[in-house]
């Protein structure tokens, strides 16, 4: 049952992630149709999307610790409205990539500021369903966001699509603004207090089951459509596995929020990683097939890896609140980073393997790689780190 501090965050968060979805196809439909842009001009965009929270990393765990989360809340959103205005009467492809720089600033404060906020409004026992919910609500924008978007580019155009977007994320402010301040709810105090600053090396074992478990899901995702192709599936298979994944994603969010508890450990988390990538191994299987028998096995396998990453993304930020304690915005902050980094990172490895590997291969490789990677990684932080804070308290 949601209470009166958690639910406006629990809006904002749908409005602000439907925002932002509408407001991103814009921006690739602006670049493209209005300023002609090429294959590098869409490298550059990627980039200003991807890197400054990279850049931002340690501004942003400083402020989202320190500052109250509902402040950056409502100014990083309301940035974020400003940018997009800015977007649409960009003169020039230069300015235009500026603004989008300045919006990914604005934006990267609030995932660290959502946790914080949901780390102070939830119990304990309340965060994996407080989380399967904010899972849910991405899940959905995700996928009304396209059919929205589309719908309203072709019936008023991008400029005014923007304007929707602005609505969206004004919708997402106003929530934001109700919402009470966090006060920590009571819990017991530790022995000595946390220093604020970004996880430190000490975090390790966490963020490289992150780097292992991007690796695999984020090397192929620009390159699908064309492993598709070369493996014989006409161009509605990919809208259709799309699909498959996002029920996936949608019904694991349903079912965790409702049974979701508010534990998660580390070896829980590199255990689900695996999962996925034995859902991979399989993908590469059904890939042997005819295309009309494997569209239902890939089928299959897209709506496991959608349930299997909902189930990983609620357990992570479970796990980062109930570990990392008073360093959650820091730690968020660190995650980001890091899935931004892979996110830029991970296609050139997935352009490599597929212009030398048979689409089977190529999914077989991922899969062996992130099972071994996985495996090394249960070793190496054994069962002491499992289930234990992961950042040393000092005085």
């Amino acid at each position: 049952m949601l209470n009166s501090r958690f639910t406006p965050l629990l809006c904002g968060h749908f409005f602000s992630q439907f925002g932002g979805w509408v407001n991103f196809l814009a921006i690739l439909n602006i670049a493209v149709y209005r300023f002609h842009g090429t294959a590098t001009d869409l490298l550059i965009l990627n980039a200003a999307s991807l890197l400054p929270s990279v850049l931002m990393t340690r501004w942003v765990g400083r402020i989202t610790g320190t500052c109250k989360p509902k402040i950056v809340l409502c100014v990083s959103t309301l940035v974020v409205v400003l940018a997009t205005l800015g977007l649409i009467w960009a003169p020039s492809f230069a300015l235009f990539i500026g603004v989008v720089c300045i919006k990914y600033m604005a934006v990267s404060f609030a995932d660290p500021a959502i946790n914080v906020q949901a780390r102070a409004s939830m119990a304990d026992d309340e965060l994996g369903r407080a989380f399967s919910q904010l899972t849910l609500s991405r899940n959905l924008s995700k996928i009304l966001a396209p059919a929205v978007g589309a719908a309203a580019a072709a019936l008023v155009g991008d400029q005014h699509t923007m304007l929707l977007s602005v609505v969206l994320l004004a919708l997402a402010t106003g929530a934001f603004m109700i919402m009470p301040t966090a006060a920590p709810l009571a819990r017991p105090a530790p022995a000595k207090a946390a220093p604020v600053h970004t996880p430190g090396w000490r975090a390790w074992p966490f963020f490289a089951s992150v780097v292992v478990y991007g690796g695999l899901t984020l090397a192929v995702n620009s390159q699908f459509a064309l492993v598709l192709k070369n493996s014989g599936y006409g161009s509605g298979a990919v809208g259709i596995l799309m699909s498959c994944a996002a029920a996936g994603g949608i019904l694991g969010g349903l079912v965790l929020a409702r049974r979701s508890s508010g534990q998660a450990t580390l070896h829980g988390l590199i255990r689900l990683g695996m999962v996925a990538a034995l859902v991979f191994l399989a993908l590469g299987c059904a890939l042997l097939l005819p295309p009309g028998v494997g569209i239902f096995g890939l089928g299959l396998c897209f709506f496991g890896t959608g349930l299997n990453g909902a189930a990983i993304a609620v357990k992570r930020n479970v796990y980062l609140v109930s570990q990392f304690g008073d360093q959650v915005g820091a730690a968020t902050a660190t995650l980001q980073s890091v899935q931004q980094t892979i996110q830029f990172l991970a296609p050139f490895l997935g352009a490599l393997l597929v212009s030398h590997l048979a689409a089977p291969t190529v999914f077989w490789t991922l899969g062996v790689q992130c099972l071994v990677l996985s495996g090394t990684l249960l070793l190496l932080t054994g069962l002491r780190i499992g289930d234990r804070r992961l950042i040393r308290q000092r005085a």
